[in-house]
This record gives structure tokens, sequence and C-alpha cells, in this order.
């Protein structure tokens, strides 16, 4: 086995761990169980970038959402995803199953769109945009202090409406740049 072969999972897993530790949180999702709708498109196996395999089914326990089954350690674990679309683009809300109950659930929220049928590209909001956002007041939110962090991170606290209204209106703010995309490409 080449070297290249060794070290590329070890890359991988490094650069999810980036992306996800330098995600936003939310203690609401962008829509819920009544008002989410299942893009058939998501349900499937997937390859995320590279060799980690995910698979989504619709739930069984919770309304019009979907259970994602991402294991670790290049993935998140077991997790619920809730779909929406504001203003024809793809939002996804995602909460691990064992955190949904807490007071201090916290919700990813992701922009999908997929550039074939095969391939979605998930994107994740940048921290410094909705840090911003927070401070103009054009969402309700906080600062807060994240265990080695250096810096505060932005938690959004606003209600799915709230949400839906600042996305509508600020979401091509919030989701650019190449780093912060996660491909995911269809197992067949």
């Amino acid at each position: 086995m080449s070297a290249m072969k060794r070290v590329f999972p070890l890359f991988l897993v490094a650069s999810l761990l980036t992306v996800v530790a330098s995600c936003v949180g939310s203690r609401n999702p962008a829509s819920d169980e009544k008002t989410s709708k299942i893009d058939e498109r998501l349900i499937g196996e997937w390859n995320v970038d590279g060799d980690s395999v995910w698979k989504a089914t619709k739930s069984k326990d919770v309304e019009n959402a979907l259970d994602v089954d991402a294991p670790k350690p290049k993935g998140p674990g077991h997790v619920l995803v809730f779909a929406t679309t504001i203003k024809s683009q793809g939002y996804l809300s995602i909460i691990n199953v064992k955190d949904k109950k807490s007071k201090e659930a916290s919700y990813l929220i992701c922009r999908y769109e997929f550039s074939d049928n095969d391939t979605v590209n998930i994107r994740f909001m940048k921290p410094k945009a909705l840090a911003k956002a927070i401070q103009e007041k054009q969402i309700i939110g906080e600062m807060v202090k994240k265990d080695n962090d250096k810096k505060d991170t932005p938690v959004i606290t606003d209600t799915p409406e709230g949400i839906a209204r600042y996305l509508e209106a600020h979401a091509d703010e919030c989701f650019t740049g190449k780093n912060e995309v996660l491909t995911c490409k269809r197992r067949k």
C-alpha cells in the first residue's frame, strides 16, 4: 500500500473534524417534524468526501425526518435530518439523535444542492457571517465560549420562522467558500 493511501484517510478525518468544529450551531431547526418535507433524492447510501459511507433512510420514529447513519470516527454517528426549501434553496437541519431531547440541543443548519442526480454538495454556515448577523440583529443568537476555543462561537437561538426569514434574505452571505463544502456521491 502506498504512503498516500495510508495517509489520505487521516487527512479526510482531519478535514471533516475541522469543518464540523468550525460549524455554527442552532438551538432550533430551520424546519421541524411538522414543517419539513423529505427530499426523496437524499435517501440512499453515499460516499462522503472519499471513503466514508453514510446511509440515509426515512425515519421510522420521527415524522418527516431522515435517519442518517454516519459511522464514527469519520462521521457524526446517528443523526436526524430535517429538510426544507426556502426561496428555492434546499436546507438541512441536522441533530445527533442522542442530543435531540437535551436543553442544549444544537442543530447544524446546512445548505444543500445537487450538481447531478448522484452528487449532492452540502455547505456549512460561516461563523464570521453569523457573528456579524447576530451583532447586527439580523438573527437572534449569542456568542458562546466553546471548550478550548480562543474565540467565541456564534449560536443561533432564533425560532424556526426567524431562521427562515434570515436565510431568505441573507443565505448567500453565510454559505460561501470552497472549504465549507462536503461532497456526497451516491453509491451504485
